[in-house]
């Protein structure tokens, strides 16, 4: 082979690697650009996710409070419950309880 035609050669095996390059020169773009939109992603979906686990802890939160407030509730009802089985509440009715209807009589009878 002459110089000349080695040097073709050369010319042409570098113009094929430069096209190489350019190629995968785009690719790298093409997957930074990918991996940063892929970052934007990781971060909104990390930020909706903290989001979502707050409220979920104030719901539960939430369901603790009203827990002890039906029990509170659940508590009070019984004692009402007891303070009107009780034989001091019934013998207070049966002598309040006249003395209420006869004040209902006057009052609607002026």
């Amino acid at each position: 082979m002459d110089a000349e035609s080695e040097v073709l050669k050369l010319r042409d095996q570098v113009q094929g690697l430069q096209a190489e390059v350019s190629e995968l020169q785009t690719r790298l773009n093409s997957a930074i650009l990918r991996a940063d939109s892929a970052v934007e992603e990781k971060t909104l979906v990390r930020s909706q996710m903290d989001d979502v686990l707050s409220r979920l802890a104030a719901a539960e939160a939430e369901v603790v409070r009203l827990a002890r407030v039906e029990a509170h509730l659940a508590l009070t009802k019984a004692e009402v419950a007891a303070v009107y089985a009780s034989q001091t509440w019934k013998i207070g009715r049966m002598f309040v309880g006249p003395i209420s209807r006869l004040r209902g009589l006057f009052r609607s009878g002026k």
